[in-house]
């Protein structure tokens, strides 16, 4: 096979764009205009989210368009001084997440 021929098996047929090499996502919106649905994808966000706020949810709301699933990832660090539990700001993400429009 030849790199052209590998490269786009490995990105699921999508052609690599030219400054960076990397599959052009299809967003949401232009999915849904041409009847297409996204790609299976999915990615990851981590952080501590001590407290979350808008823009966590702004990068949530961000990679939502872009992949079929966001996995949100609330780090702890034995070293830090937390004044919320990992438990309650997952519940405060989740609801954050709940009242936002996330795709």
């Amino acid at each position: 096979r030849s790199r052209r021929q590998l490269r786009a098996a490995l990105h699921g047929g999508a052609t690599p764009c030219r400054a960076t090499r990397s599959p052009r996502p299809l967003s949401r919106e232009k999915a849904r205009s041409q009847n297409k649905s996204l790609p299976r994808s999915s990615t990851c966000i981590a952080g501590s989210f001590n407290p979350p706020h808008n823009g966590h949810l702004g990068l949530v709301r961000h990679l939502s368009l872009r992949h079929s699933a966001v996995v949100v990832v609330i780090g702890h660090n034995a070293a830090k001084a937390y004044a919320v539990s990992p438990l309650e700001r997952q519940a405060l993400v989740r609801q954050a997440c709940a009242e936002q429009p996330i795709a």
